[in-house]
Order: structure tokens, then sequence, then C-alpha cells
């Protein structure tokens, strides 16, 4: 067996803390790659080396993990190994020496991707607002499907005023279909800042339509509309269509109804919401307040209501949002409900107090970093 299976004791070494590792065992990982190190030399003992320094570096331990990527000569193991040791140079606060390794590399040739990001965020940590969008426009032509990069790019175009060239990268996000949500969510506020609020407000909402249950985009959504005016045209329809609410009133007997009409699912028919092409609403699309119409003809269930008021889809949810945030995040205490001529109580005041000394106390945090 000996013969045919050589495992030395700088074999086994790596190959034990690789294992403990995959289990968790940090402390005998650790201490495995430790004895490789002490028992190899040249090639080996660099590799060995570099691979403790990922392991670090994977927990945090980025200091550590630069020592031993500089004992292993890491800059001479590869694209990747100058990666790694760039980014744990960045993360360990060494940026001087992260935006030294960029410039040695840019004399060497055109940047790879990681290294144009890196530079990026270099010259954003130096307030070089040309410099790091020189870096993404390179970046974007490396990367063009990149949304973050993307995104990224259009908001330094953004932060230099250049606002067609910013407008146009964040039209051109949100056309995408399968645009993540808070992505598009982040689209949609700088939307709104760029003066396109109307654009701005739909990205928003179907950003929300998107993660209905994120708590985190309905405060973006919510935001979005307490800075808006009620003249934005998203706001403002004129008849019934597609992403609009219609509440109707029945005339001589019968209960009021009212459905949310959109163009494309997601729907849920619990709430009465329906698509625009569904033949239950088709009387409706076109129509307005103070038409009547007749629905279900035909049918028992036949009615004649008058239409009595039409949302948009938008104003709809954002009412929503602010009746029910509290009842559906009751651990979010952003946003808060009183309602108007109610004293306030202990009780009521009580998530508004916790609220304002957390934030008293990341204030002073932020003022010590």
């Amino acid at each position: 067996r000996s013969t045919l299976f050589p495992y030395t004791t700088l074999f086994r070494s790596p190959y034990r803390g690789r294992v403990a590792l995959q289990r968790g065992q940090w402390d005998q990982a650790r201490a495995e790659f430790e004895s490789a190190v002490s028992g190899a030399d040249g090639e080996e003992q660099r590799r060995v080396r570099y691979e403790l320094g990922i392991a670090l570096a994977d927990r945090l331990a980025f200091a550590e993990a630069v020592e031993l990527f500089e004992a292993a000569d890491a800059w001479t193991l590869g694209d990747g190994a100058r990666s790694a040791y760039v980014a744990a140079l960045w993360e360990a606060g060494r940026r001087d020496r992260a935006a030294e390794q960029i410039r040695v590399l840019e004399v060497e040739g055109p940047l790879p991707a990681w290294a144009l990001r890196m530079g990026s965020l270099v010259a954003q940590a130096r307030n070089d607002l040309a410099g790091e969008t020189n870096y993404l426009e390179r970046l974007r032509h490396l990367s063009p499907a990149d949304r973050q990069v993307a995104l990224f790019l259009a908001t330094s175009y953004t932060r230099q005023h250049r606002l067609a060239e910013a407008i146009g990268i964040f039209i051109e996000l949100v056309g995408l279909r399968d645009l993540p949500a808070p992505e598009r969510m982040h689209a949609a506020h700088q939307l709104f800042l760029l003066g396109e609020r109307d654009e701005a407000l739909r990205q928003a909402f179907r950003s929300v339509r998107d993660e209905p249950e994120s708590a985190e985009l309905q405060r973006g959504f919510l935001a979005l509309c307490l800075r808006s005016e009620q003249k934005d045209a998203a706001l403002v329809p004129e008849e019934v269509a597609p992403e609009t609410h219609v509440v109707l009133e029945p005339i001589g007997r019968g209960n009021p109804e009212a459905y949310t009409i959109y163009s494309e699912e997601p729907i849920d028919i619990l709430r009465n919401e329906v698509l625009a092409d569904d033949l239950k609403v088709a009387p409706l699309i076109g129509r307005k307040v103070g038409d009547t119409v007749v629905l279900r003809p035909g049918m028992p269930a036949e009615t004649a209501l008058k239409i009595t008021e039409i949302q948009s889809a938008i104003t709809h949810l954002f009412q929503d949002l602010l009746e029910h945030f509290n009842e559906r995040h009751p651990t979010d205490l952003s946003i808060q409900k009183f309602t108007i001529g109610e004293e306030p109580t202990i009780d009521s005041l009580h998530p508004v107090i916790v609220e304002l000394y957390m934030e008293i106390g990341r204030a002073s945090c932020r003022e010590r970093v």
C-alpha cells in the first residue's frame, strides 16, 4: 500500500485540512494547513500558504490572509491569486497598497474585470468621479450583460450630472423583464432624481409587485410616492385601463364591487385582482367615472353598476401599504401610523421612542467612525 499510495504527512495535511473545512472544523483545518506549511518547502509550501490564506479570507480574517498571500508571493501564482490578494488588501484596510497593485497591473496591459472593479472602488473611495467612471466604462465594455456594473455606471454618471447618459442606462435596465426587484427599485429612485417621475413610479410599483412581501421594497415604494405629486400622470388615470383600480356602486339592490386591473401577472384573486383581458372586467375597459356598466350579462348574477372612482393601481397600493404596513411588518418600526385627533399613549409612542434611541446610537457610531 505504501508503495502504490505514498501518502506523506505533507500530502495528508492539506487534504485533511480541506476535509475539516468542509465539516466546519476550523481549528483542526488550520492546524492541518499549518502543519503542511512547516513540512513543505519551495513551490508546494507557497501553494499551501495560499490555500490557507484563502480559507482565512473566507472567514473575514483579511489581515492574516494578506500575510500568508505575501509569504506565498501570491502575485506570481496567476490572475486568481492576484485578485484574492488585492481584495484581501482592500478589506484589511490597506487600500493604498491595493491601489498600487492596480497601477502595476495597468502598466502590464489591459486590466482584467476584477481589477477594473477594484479600480472603481479605489477611485470612489478617493472621490475621484472621473476615475471611477473610466474604470466602470471599461468594465461595462468587457461585461455588457452585467447589470450591477450598468447600475454603478449610471449612478456614477448621475453624480457627474451626465444626465442623458444616466437616464439611457436606467431606461435600458428597467426594460429587462428579469431585472431583480431590488435593482429595479434602485433604478426607480435614480430615475426619480433625474426627473423621470412617472417612469420611476411605475418601476417602483413593479418592483413591489415582483416581491410583494418585501418590507424593504415597500418602504422604497412608499418613499417615492410620498415625494410625488397628485398631478403626476402615473397617478391620475382618466379611464379604466390596465394598472387601475375601479370602484363601482350598484344601481338598485346589490353590493359595491371593486377591481384592480393589471396587464400581466402576478395577480391575487382573493384581493379582486384581475388581468385586463379577463372577460369579467371587459365591460369596464375604457369607461369613466359616472358611466354605467352591466357586469356578468345574461347570468343570474347580472348587475348594473355605476363607476364611482378610478384610481391608478399605484395609488391604490400606496394607500393599502400605508394602512396595513404595521400589521404586516410588526417588527419594522420605520413607518408608524397614527390617527389624527387621537391622544397618543405610552404604548402607542413606545415604538417611536425605541426607534429614536436606536437612531441616536447609530448616529453616535457613525461619528466615532
